[in-house]
């Protein structure tokens, strides 16, 4: 999502080869990081949700689901704006 949505602002500015590379490289750097930051928090969550009662498993694995769908659409866009802004200063 990081990647696709850091493209976006390469194409509108028509920044060639390097401004493709440049904002391939953003949508990873950003990407990963919210990956990782997805993936910890998503740890200790789970690992809070376990050491409550079987009853209650589901309702909040399921916000947690949610929490995630949320965390990837605001990852679309911490990528998209560090890609503008990072291309509006190098171009």
């Amino acid at each position: 999502m990081a990647v696709g949505s850091s493209m976006v602002p390469a194409r509108i500015a028509n920044a060639g080869v390097a401004g493709y590379l440049l904002a391939v490289t953003i949508g990873l750097a950003v990407g990963v990081s919210c990956a990782w930051t997805m993936w910890t928090v998503g740890k200790v969550i789970g690992n809070r949700i376990r050491a409550l009662p079987d009853a209650v498993h589901e309702k909040y694995f399921r916000l947690l689901y949610l929490g995630a769908i949320f965390w990837i659409l605001l990852t679309g866009m911490f990528g998209n704006v560090a890609s503008f802004l990072i291309l509006r200063l190098a171009l």
